[in-house]
């Protein structure tokens, strides 16, 4: 008798037991899913990153911080954003705010050397927050060099473009298969004027003579490598007068009547926006005698 008893609570116990260990095994899973959930509700962070190295000197990088919702992208502000470098991309350059466009941009310090092989490592990371996922994005580039040259000729304009990379021996190597693009700044961002692709380093590109430029006539020429996957951005920026030289307000009306740049818009502008605010106006003076023909309307049928 005594030998069923402990028997029966020795049962008991491993029964306890077995019990104990399917509750919290259960309570792991239990956990481990809700967690799972939580990271697949997260939205995506999409992030962007490019290097842009002026011949002034200056290194940058920007980057663009988004994420999607309803099928359109969607800017991150508020948020923000540390930037590295270093072969093993742990040496912080900085740790800024993004934007209301959900952009930043740092510039270099002098100091960060390449490798051997003359390539920088280089890496933008996002921590993340209670919506959305962390996300990182890290580029290698090499420095380039551009160099220009203004050729002008009774039969146009010219800029002649050099363009190379320095190797380990110090000796230049020209670029290939890389598109210089030369534009001139405007009101409205830069303004694409000519380019052409670089052969054994070096291309020749048309530019016109009709453009205006400042009281005295200079033109800021922009020369860009852009988006390259092996340099990045390459910029080289030079004044040159070039342009037709701006003329005070009172001449320019006289002189330039009718042309986009001018305070005189065009005639076809000019009817355009005639016909189009005839249009709204119209409209509206509609709906306003609509709404007093309603309220009249129904005047007459409380009478």
């Amino acid at each position: 008798m005594h030998i069923n008893q402990n028997k029966m609570e020795i049962n008991i116990k491993s029964l306890m037991l077995t019990n104990f260990r399917l509750a919290f095994l259960s309570f792991i899973i239990l956990a481990f899913g809700i967690n799972l959930k939580a990271q697949e509700e997260l939205s995506r962070t999409y992030l962007k990153l490019s290097y842009t190295n002026n011949m002034d000197g200056t290194k940058s990088l920007s980057a663009s911080l988004s994420y999607k919702e309803d099928k359109k992208f969607v800017q991150v502000q508020n948020q923000s954003l540390s930037f590295y470098s270093g072969v093993d991309l742990d040496e912080l350059i900085q740790t800024v705010e993004v934007n209301a466009k959900g952009e930043a941009t740092v510039v270099i310090p002098e100091g960060h050397e390449a490798d051997t092989a003359g390539i920088y490592f280089y890496a933008a990371k996002f921590k993340g927050t209670d919506t959305l996922k962390r996300a990182s994005k890290d580029i290698s580039v090499k420095d380039a060099t551009i160099e220009l040259v203004f050729n002008q000729k009774s039969d146009g304009k010219t800029i002649s473009v050099k363009a190379f990379e320095v190797d380990e021996e110090g000796e230049e190597v020209p670029l290939n298969e890389e598109v210089v693009n030369i534009s001139v700044p405007t009101l409205f961002g830069d303004m694409l004027i000519n380019k052409a692709p670089l052969e054994e380093g070096v291309c020749e590109i048309q530019f016109p003579s009709n453009l205006p430029g400042d009281s005295l006539g200079d033109l800021q020429i922009i020369a860009k490598i852009k988006d390259s996957e092996i340099y990045g951005n390459v910029v080289k920026i030079e004044k040159i007068p070039w342009g037709k030289p701006k003329l005070p307000q009172h001449l320019e009306s006289t002189n330039a009547k009718g042309k986009l740049w001018t305070h005189n818009a065009p005639f076809w502008m000019v009817v355009t926006l005639v016909i189009l605010m005839t249009g709204v106006w119209s409209h509206f003076g509609y709906v306003i005698y609509k709404i007093f023909r309603i309220k009249k309307i129904g005047a007459e049928q409380m009478k």
